[in-house]
């Protein structure tokens, strides 16, 4: 499930005021940052799970999709195959 990043906002004005920045700008700093995180949510781990179960999922699926090809390639070789080995060694 994706949400918006949460932080401390009173924490986040008090290291920018102990780090000289005046209070009012620093919250209006603070306000900013909040507006942003909470417009532009964040992937969860598990949120990341989900995607790389169904990410596994759709390449087993394209996988086995190949797989089925080449075993059909493989068993028309050995039909033409076959094919000529009778051509040559039991003539009409």
């Amino acid at each position: 499930m994706i949400m918006p990043m949460r932080f401390d906002l009173d924490e986040f004005i008090r290291k920018l005021t102990d780090a000289g920045v005046p209070q009012r700008q620093a919250e209006a700093h603070a306000a900013a940052l909040a507006d942003v995180l909470e417009a532009n949510p964040v992937a969860t781990k598990a949120d990341l799970v989900l995607l790389k179960a169904e990410i596994l999922a759709e390449v087993q699926q394209m996988f086995d999709a190949l797989y089925r090809r080449i075993n059909r390639m493989f068993a028309v070789m050995m039909l033409l195959h076959l094919i000529t080995l009778a051509k040559l060694f039991w003539p009409a």
